[in-house]
């Protein structure tokens, strides 16, 4: 079902739902404000968190399992890919975004991120290789087999720890 936002105009990226206050929360692109959106839809912006690199772009995110922290990855527009991953602080008051910088032998462009709800395990789709990759503490490991054909817009898992991707098309996110 839709949600009709209090401010349609906005730019949501990184978006991901807390189970500790039942709110989803998101990264407005041009902003980098973290937005807090109620179950009716109102967005409140809690400001652009400390430490996190505003001259980054924001496209993957989710809240971790235990509903404390958004983690986001930073892309590097000019480099064309992602060199760092933030855990956005969602109790703190100045919403600290602590960081670590990224390890990969490929250069990655990552366009949605989900957590194993089982294992824990942190995956996203990376758009350069067409892979799905694990993000481990900085390292993010790509895995042998057979590339994505289409475009992966978003990865979420059920409630059993099974991973699934939507999308379309070839698209550009540049």
């Amino acid at each position: 079902s839709e949600l009709p936002l209090s401010e349609p105009n906005r730019q949501y990226t990184s978006l991901g739902m807390s189970i500790e206050d039942m709110h989803l929360y998101a990264l407005d692109f041009n902003t980098k404000e973290l937005l807090r959106i109620n179950a009716k839809g109102k967005v409140e912006s809690l400001g652009v968190p400390e430490n996190l690199d505003v001259n980054l772009e924001y496209w993957a995110g989710d809240v971790a399992p235990e509903g404390r922290r958004l983690i986001v990855v930073g892309k590097d527009k000019a480099a064309d890919k992602d060199i760092r991953v933030y855990s956005i602080s969602l109790v703190r008051d100045d919403h600290y975004a602590g960081s670590t910088d990224i390890v990969s032998n490929l250069p990655t462009a990552i366009t949605d991120i989900a957590t194993d709800p089982v294992r824990g395990t942190l995956y996203g789709y990376d758009k350069n290789q067409k892979q799905i990759i694990s993000i481990g503490t900085n390292v993010l490991s790509h895995y042998q087999h057979e590339k994505v054909g289409e475009f992966v817009e978003g990865l979420f898992f059920d409630k059993n720890g099974n991973l699934y991707a939507y999308g379309g098309g070839e698209a550009d996110q540049s």
